[in-house]
């Protein structure tokens, strides 16, 4: 039974008091005559603790209660995790304490393998994928390499072709104009002086360009830019081939959006560029017909040419090897026309895109740099 001096205390003080014993003990006493006795050590059952946990102390009103003690000659610990939490109670004000030692045999090694492992799986397959694409970038290298080894193989083929040709085209040259000299009669003259006329100026074009192919050749890095009108360059683009691309039922426009503003470019080289660019489209709309449009405009930074077609388009597999020399899908095709334009507009300080467009077709686009119409 409780202790009767712990009554007359519940009773004086008019709410429950506590009382401990040696026991390690303590009564929860009522002014009215119950009285509860609480032994802490049988509210936990050590077994089921886990090892790690040492000590576990219980403080109320300055006693302490040893609910858990670590054993005698325990070795020492690596690392002291301890806990201290009070829990308020109007008639239990407890204070809760426990210590929990932890060493290297009580670490989750078998989770730490286990992530380790994972993490190490993860950094293979990084390195894997790392190497494989570094694999795939040195063949594409080495491809770029050897394709360029063919096309210096064919510069000097052309070197020799250039020297060749440039007696006979001459000769067209002269010719030409002394046919037109020569022309008195009166039925067809203006036919005959269109064709011969286009026929000059295509072979002026060729000697130009076979000209301008042996200077690169003999000087790479000569390469002069001006600034070009480029209503003249393309009008006459549109001489040579319209009348042509009108029998294959296909129209070839021109449209300058920026009247007052001229690139920067070297003139048989960017002719060259949108004669292979045009081209390009009239093969693509052969067997259909359609429409090819050439712009240009300046954004005050650059001049940007864009030969725009509605065309079937380039399929998405062959697109990114379009500027791959000796790459191309026509049985009768070398593969060179556009990487030579790419090579041109780069030589010029320029850079050329081609892509499809969202509504069908194919859209190339020439940036070069800007330059003023006075300058």
């Amino acid at each position: 039974p409780p202790p009767l001096a712990l009554l007359w205390q519940a009773q004086q003080q008019g709410q429950t008091v506590l009382g401990f014993d040696a026991q390690q003990r303590y009564w929860l006493q009522s002014p009215g005559g119950w009285a509860l006795l609480i032994d802490p050590l049988h509210m936990l059952v050590q077994a089921e603790l886990p090892e790690p946990l040492e000590n576990i102390s219980l403080q109320l009103r300055g006693h302490r209660i040893e609910l858990l003690q670590r054993k005698a000659g325990a070795p020492a610990n690596d690392w002291d995790l301890s806990l201290d939490r009070k829990l308020p109670s109007t008639s239990q004000p407890f204070r809760l304490s426990s210590r929990t030692a932890l060493s290297w045999n009580s670490l989750p090694w078998m989770e730490i393998l286990l992530w380790n492992a994972l993490l190490a799986a993860i950094a293979v397959a990084l390195y894997a994928r790392h190497r494989q694409r570094a694999s795939q970038q040195r063949q594409q290298q080495q491809d770029r390499l050897a394709a360029q080894a063919r096309l210096n193989t064919l510069n000097e083929m052309m070197a020799g072709l250039a020297q060749e040709l440039t007696p006979p085209l001459t000769a067209i040259i002269a010719n030409t104009r002394q046919l037109e000299r020569t022309l008195d009669e009166p039925s067809q003259r203006e036919t005959v002086r269109d064709t011969l006329l286009a026929t000059g100026a295509q072979a002026r074009r060729a000697a130009a360009l076979i000209s301008r192919l042996s200077r690169l050749l003999a000087h790479p890095k000569a390469t002069e830019t001006t600034p070009l009108d480029p209503d003249a360059l393309v009008n006459s683009l549109l001489f040579l081939r319209q009348a042509e691309l009108a029998n294959q039922n296909i129209t070839l426009e021109w449209h300058n959006l920026s009247p007052d503003e001229w690139p920067r470019a070297e003139r048989t080289a960017l002719e060259q560029i949108l004669h292979n660019l045009v081209q390009n489209a009239c093969e693509a709309l052969q067997e259909q017909g359609g429409r090819i449009v050439i712009s240009g405009e300046s954004d005050g930074h650059n001049y940007r040419f864009k030969v725009i077609d509605n065309g079937p388009g380039i399929p998405d597999a062959i697109l990114p090897k379009i500027f791959l020399p000796f790459f191309t899908t026509r049985s009768r095709g070398m593969g060179l026309g556009l990487p030579l334009c790419e090579t041109l507009a780069r030589a010029q300080g320029g850079k050329l895109h081609v892509q499809n467009a969202a509504n069908g077709g194919v859209i190339a686009q020439l940036i070069l740099p800007w330059a003023r119409r006075d300058a």
